[in-house]
């Protein structure tokens, strides 16, 4: 087993520099690279007393020596557009863009102006302007640069033409506006370029690839007295820019007084495949080493860290699934802590690298409980955090607002979409779910916040809509307390604290970070509305990375790709070892096409792919044991199911014989899921006996009711016994069901008065032609009418505003049901003059059992009347019971038994045989006080000479004049009296069995009707 690279460093040290490192300042990639080393060099002292040296990372040492603040990039933006902005009105524009228009291409600008500086090149020839396309020739390429092109891309390149042939495919084209508007565009890149630098000299303000700049000007001029060192060791750096290389080469050419180098390179360069010369894993990494070797006297310790084999143990396992890769990491940590001693993971010697950010929260959630101590360090992007998501719904939830009236509220969805966050469960508490279900009930487009304030009195004081004058502080303070707020309301549970950690971690980077766009807008004096604020707030904070930075030297190592350089470790786990994530495919937005990027030496638009395989190679190099996991599922289109290339490399190339291919599926054994009977426990005869207890604790059967237990019995027994309401989805348009109470409303108020609706009429009502005549000729009736069931029944709104003009969704809808209701009174003006018995007869009455037990029954007759019609050419005289169906009708069965097996064909017969054994057991109060009983008889003992006929108004088809009779075994039944003995008896039998306590409720015979049910998780067991 080699030892690791940054304990060989020590050691090299120790030995060779006695005690006093004071002198000497040592550079690495990444701050946990500093970290670890001091660590190696403490236990290579082992107690003797030492002055440690200076340790700091590139971007640190680069701040110091350029002697410049580092801006930020959203600072670094808004001064760009404020250069912008001025060369614009110096050119005479006075319509300048707005910020929020500018902010994309102006990214894309920074990023390139940045390269630009980064790898040194001359941004006035780079941006050349079209018109000087003649002048560019191969001479405008240093011959070192030409050099370093060809290390770089690996193939010798003619400069001119590639530039050529970009310009030419401009000029060729005349005629493409396309082309026009780049050069307009490309034609202002360098006098924004230099103006912007200027900006930034004046203020004292730099960017990343100018700090780089300036330090290695600074550097060729000699060390600078920033610099309090006389040695400098530069430690494991690979793939450098060209202002990178400047910089070392100027640190190299400073000399001491013996005339030597003060700087020491040591490249971290090992293993078969890095150090393989046809490998481009060491391409960049070796030619450093060419260029700056390390020194002589440090080869032997150094040699100690080389190996050249591959790990002992590499293990691949794929994965269905990208997130369940964070499960089967959790098992190997949790195997590994039993195989292995408890030392290993408290001296950081087991690593879980994230080559995908995505996978960190997950994995927090899924890490086994034998971890104790766990180092998260590494970038996380703040756009994947939860308060970027809840932010982003804020956003959503005020830009998309609307106004009717005077009232100005939400869409329902938005509203809906904020409240299921989880943020907003942390602060409103149950009061989300009332919310919800107000919503769901009043079906309001449109929501005005001060309305739910009795519901949930803390909604409407943080979300209220903001104000049409909002400036950017209005917006912040607003949105800054909504965060606060979510802080105080999280309560540290120490079963999540890791989680809750990270979140309120998050809550203070966004909070910081908004705080300075603030500062940054006020600063530099651009002016803008609340809207264009809040986009920035959730694009531009939401790009920012929050750093997590912990004690690196104990517990599981949690980190991302890039912190672990020069840092080996014994036990590594990667994840997400798939395309376009190993190595990841990253093409930036930029201005500058591949054949000028090879012209001038700058990195291709897929550069960050090439020096992946040194990262991952380097990473497993010095380990004894490898884990690799990656998604096996087949490309979605936003991510690759193809293993990565380093894993087929392991495989066909560099470990052949000791790869472990290992796989993980998901267990799918439909034979193991049945739904399985309930038996009927005391609690639940309990229930059951509700439905013969007439007292105020007694509850009602229905025909649904029992239409439901006739179809599956466990549905029937979770909906009416354990009595659990399924989620509805809220939404604003109107459902079937409604708009079938919608229909029963209106007919019921065009066919009677107030005093006789709802009950029995022993002096029937005579409808003739002329009153349906009259009827259906004043549509502005039945308008009014049908605007007042659906203010009433759908919006749930007060009879005040029972005639609020009707909008959107429900105004279409309307039209439409009048349409329907003028069919059905045309449909009743072919039956006329007939005899109306009632309308919207609805109650509660008791079935008597031969037991001697009652039954509450719940019932809702639509219309009960006395008609001739012609049937089979005979004319018949007969009693109806009438049934309004708005959706689809089911009225055709094989037989009453299958009836009450749940065929799906005739459940709507079950309804109407039993409404019309009913009016026997009416109580008084449906029926006139000074007319007799009715002439139906409960149980059919006695059948009137007028027959009773059942008879279903297809709403949707009664322009047709088709009428809908049930049908049994293919004969229209006219006469209910026909069957009725069957159905009583079938009745019996199933009032029998769902009392009997020694019946189990059954799950459906047809498990096909289990598909859509939303039950099928709680029985299919």
């Amino acid at each position: 087993m080699a030892v690791p690279f940054l304990m060989s460093l020590a050691r090299a040290y120790t030995s060779h520099n006695s005690m006093d490192l004071s002198e000497y300042m040592f550079i690495f990639p990444n701050r946990r690279a500093c970290t670890f080393f001091l660590k190696d060099l403490t236990l290579c002292l082992d107690g003797a007393t030492a002055i440690l040296p200076k340790v700091t990372t590139m971007s640190e040492f680069i701040e110091q020596v350029s002697g410049r603040v580092i801006a930020g990039r959203i600072e670094l933006l808004f001064i760009l557009y404020e250069v912008y902005v001025s060369l614009l009105r110096k050119d005479g524009i006075k319509n300048v863009p707005e910020f929020d228009s500018f902010r994309r291409w102006g990214e894309t600008a920074l990023s390139d102006f940045n390269e630009v500086d980064m790898h040194d090149i001359d941004a006035q020839s780079l941006f050349k302007n079209v018109k000087d396309v003649k002048e560019i020739s191969a001479n405008f390429l240093t011959d070192d640069q030409l050099q370093v092109m060809e290390e770089y891309f690996g193939y010798e390149i003619n400069p001119a033409t590639a530039a050529e042939n970009f310009w030419k495919s401009f000029t060729d084209r005349e005629d493409n506006r396309l082309h026009s508007k780049f050069r307009l565009l490309w034609q202002m890149l360098y006098p924004l370029y230099e103006a912007f630098h200027e900006t930034l000299d004046k203020r004292g303000l730099t960017s990343t690839g100018g700090a780089y700049r300036l330090t290695a000007d600074r550097l060729e001029d000699g060390l600078p007295e920033e610099i309090d060192a006389r040695h400098i060791v530069v430690v494991g750096f690979n793939a450098l820019t060209s202002s990178e290389r400047r910089i070392f080469d100027a640190l190299a050419a400073c000399k001491d007084d013996s005339d030597r180098s003060i700087t020491e390179f040591f490249w971290d360069a090992t293993g078969p495949v890095i150090t393989d010369p046809t490998s481009t894993a060491g391409r960049y990494v070796l030619y450093n080493k060419r260029r700056w070797p390390s020194p002589e006297w440090a080869s032997a310790y150094m040699a100690e860290s080389d190996i050249e084999c591959m790990p002992e143990s590499i293990k691949v396992i794929s994965v269905p699934s990208n997130t369940m890769q964070t499960k089967v990491i959790s098992e190997v940590i949790e195997e590994m802590s039993r195989r292995l001693p408890e030392s290993d993971f408290e001296k950081a010697k087991v690593a879980v690298v994230l080559p995908d950010e995505g996978l960190l929260i997950p994995m927090l959630y899924s890490l086994p409980d034998t971890v104790k101590d766990v180092n998260l360090t590494m970038g996380y992007p703040l756009k994947l955090t939860a308060v970027a998501t809840f932010v982003s719904l804020l956003r959503r939830l005020q830009s998309s607002r609307r106004k009717t009236g005077n009232v100005t509220g939400y869409y329902f969805k938005d509203l809906e979409l904020l409240l299921s966050h989880p943020f907003s469960h942390v602060i409103f508490g149950r009061g989300v779910a009332k919310v919800k279900d107000w919503i769901r009930i009043h079906h309001h487009a449109v929501i005005d916040v001060q309305e739910l304030s009795g519901i949930c009195s803390e909604l409407p004081k943080l979300i209220s809509p903001l104000d049409d004058n909002a400036g950017p502080r209005e917006v912040a303070v607003w949105l800054d307390r909504i965060l606060e707020r979510v802080i105080e309301s999280i309560g540290l549970d120490s079963t999540q604290i890791i989680k809750e950690n990270v979140d309120i971690s998050n809550i203070k980077v966004y909070r910081l970070a908004l705080s300075r766009l603030l500062d940054i807008i006020a600063e530099y004096g651009i002016d803008m509305q609340w809207r264009t604020f809040l986009s920035l707030t959730d694009r531009m904070i939401a790009g920012e990375t929050v750093t997590f930075e912990g004690q690196p030297l104990t517990g599981l190592q949690v980190m991302g790709l890039l912190e672990t350089r020069a840092l080996d470790f014994e036990r590594v786990i990667i994840p997400s070892l798939n395309e376009r994530i190993m190595p990841a495919r990253r093409r930036s937005h930029t201005f500058i096409s591949d054949s000028l990027r090879i012209a001038y030496g700058l990195p291709p638009v897929n550069y960050a792919e090439s020096i992946f395989a040194y990262y991952f190679y380097r990473m497993i190099a010095r380990a004894k044991e490898v884990v690799l996991l990656y998604d096996s599922r087949s490309s979605d289109g936003m991510r690759s199911g193809d293993v990565s290339r380093y894993i087929l490399q392991l495989k066909y190339l560099y470990a052949r014989n000791s790869l472990d291919m290992q796989s993980r599926s998901f267990v799918m054994s439909k034979s193991d899921l049945k739904p399985s009977p309930i038996m009927k426990t005391n609690e639940i005869r309990e229930m059951l006996s509700l439905f013969q207890d007439a007292g105020k604790e007694g509850i009602n059967l229905s025909a649904t009711a029992l239409t439901r237990y006739a179809a599956c019995q466990l549905q029937f027994y979770f909906e009416h016994i354990l009595r659990i309401r399924t989620d509805e989805e809220a939404t604003d348009y109107m459902d079937s069901m409604t708009q079938g109470s919608v229909v029963h409303y209106v007919m019921e108020h065009l066919y009677l008065p107030e005093d006789k609706r709802a009950r029995y009429l022993t002096h029937p009502v005579i409808i003739d032609a002329e009153y349906i005549k009259a009827r259906i000729s004043d549509t502005d009736y039945i308008d009014r009418l049908i605007r007042h069931a659906i203010n009433k029944l759908h919006f749930h709104r007060q009879d005040s505003m029972i005639d609020t003009p009707l909008r959107g969704s429900s105004a279409f809808v309307a039209k439409v049901m009048r349409s329907q209701i003028i069919g059905i009174l045309n449909f009743d003006l072919g039956q006329t003059p007939f005899e109306l018995y009632g309308v919207e007869i609805d109650g509660n009455v008791q079935l008597k059992m031969e037991d001697g037990k009652n039954v509450n029954m719940r019932f809702a007759i639509d219309r009960l009347d006395h008609v001739k019609v012609i049937a089979d050419g005979k004319v018949r005289e007969m009693m109806r019971v009438v049934d309004y169906k708005t959706g689809t009708v089911h009225a055709e069965t094989e037989s009453l038994e299958a009836v009450f097996s749940g065929d799906y064909r005739g459940k709507n017969l079950l309804q109407l045989w039993l409404y019309a054994n009913l009016f026997d057991a009416l109580p008084d109060k449906n029926i006139d006080k000074d007319g007799p009983r009715p002439i139906l008889d409960l149980f059919g003992r006695e059948i009137p000479d007028t027959p009773l006929t059942l008879e279903l108004y297809d709403v949707n088809a009664m322009n047709t004049g088709t009428h809908v009779y049930p049908k049994v075994d293919g004969e229209i039944q006219f006469d209910h009296a026909a069957l009725n003995h069957d159905f009583l008896h079938l009745l019996k039998k199933t009032l029998d069995e769902l009392f009997d306590p020694n019946e189990p409720f059954k799950p459906a015979k047809d498990e096909a009707t289990c598909g859509t049910c939303q039950f099928k998780t709680i029985c299919w067991k």
